[in-house]
């Protein structure tokens, strides 16, 4: 068989497979739009209550120990995540199952722009309600929640809480995006 023979059946079977994942690319966001939570159980002064005390609580640690070195500033951390805006929680004190997973809903489909105060571009941080980057940045962020507090003891209902978490948060997202080929 000719080499250019090869060639032409192999660029067929990629223009297929590319075609194939535009239609399933298309498919995905109609899902996912049929998904997005427009109202949240919020308003907008919730959230600037939250990005008020971030700043105050930057301010107030500025000259502190933590900040010269020595420890990890949290204080510094511009990230407001959808889970802390929402109240997730988990362990012993922590929301049930039933709560997590409203919450976990919330924090994949919800349209937290919109509850954003001015200057705030939160869409471009953590992705579109129900987008892939949204999907990955809310599981990112519960996995490296995990990972820094995977030894320490007493966690052992949150580290399930929060392997129960991550496991919903790939089958949501393999129900949304299941027609991808690679």
């Amino acid at each position: 068989m000719p080499d250019y023979f090869i060639f032409i059946i192999i660029f067929l079977i990629l223009g297929v497979i590319g075609f194939l994942n535009f239609r399933s690319n298309v498919l995905a966001e109609e899902v996912r739009k049929k998904h997005i939570i427009e109202e949240l159980p919020l308003t907008k002064q919730d959230v600037s209550r939250l990005f008020s005390k971030k700043q105050s609580s930057r301010s107030k640690y500025r000259n502190s120990y933590h900040h010269r070195g020595g420890g990890i500033d949290f204080a510094s951390f511009d990230e407001v995540s959808p889970l802390k805006i929402m109240g997730y929680t988990v362990g012993a004190k922590g929301l049930g199952l039933d709560e997590r997973t409203k919450v976990l809903n919330y924090a994949l489909f919800g349209d937290f722009q919109r509850y954003m105060p001015a200057g705030i571009q939160y869409d471009y941080r953590w992705g579109e309600p129900g987008s892939r980057k949204r999907f990955g940045a809310v599981f990112n962020h519960i996995r490296r929640v995990k990972d820094l507090r995977n030894n320490r003891s007493g966690m052992e209902l949150a580290r399930r809480d929060w392997n129960a978490d991550l496991h919903y948060i790939r089958t949501q997202q393999g129900l949304i995006y299941r027609f991808r080929l690679y």
